[in-house]
């Protein structure tokens, strides 16, 4: 699979660019379609593509005296309030969802917990309910991965790319 950000060559099951980290596409679970990242629908069949977004996992309170250390992610898309402040709500959801899907998928690549979606921001967590020794270096191979994933978006999601 070629890489329509920069032409590389992919394994025909990468799911990112080996060269530059943006989103090759996904089948449909219906028809085997390839389509966007950022497609909620697919274009052929008309199936969902997303994913509900499941509750995130249960992190429960550590055992009297246990202490863990954990990395925290916060992100969220610069600029964006002023870009859809003119726009109905539906318009700046359906504007902002891209990259929401982005941010969250660059996370679990590299085994966080998305615990918080919020406007336009997430909250992730590294090295909790799971411990992860290193939490602090997949934080920040996810951050760098969710600025490249959003750079990748196509022109649609416009107003979260500056």
């Amino acid at each position: 699979m070629h890489c329509s950000s920069c032409h590389a060559v992919n394994a025909p099951d990468a799911r990112f660019c080996i060269a530059c980290g943006a989103g090759l596409g996904r089948a449909c679970p219906s028809c085997g379609h390839a389509s966007p990242v950022s497609a909620r629908f697919c274009p052929q069949c008309g199936a969902t593509l997303v994913e509900a977004l499941a509750p995130p996992k249960a992190i429960t309170p550590a055992a009297a005296g246990e202490l863990k250390q954990i990395t925290v992610l916060f992100a969220d898309v610069s600029g964006s309030t002023e870009l859809i402040e003119t726009l109905d709500p539906e318009e700046a959801d359906k504007r902002l969802a891209p990259a929401l899907e982005a941010m969250q998928e660059a996370v679990r690549r590299f085994e966080g917990a998305v615990i918080k979606v919020q406007g336009d921001g997430i909250m992730a967590l590294f090295g909790a309910p799971s411990p992860q020794e290193d939490h602090a270096v997949r934080a920040c191979c996810a951050g760098l991965a969710l600025q490249s994933s959003i750079r990748a978006l196509p022109g649609e999601a416009e107003c979260c790319r500056r």
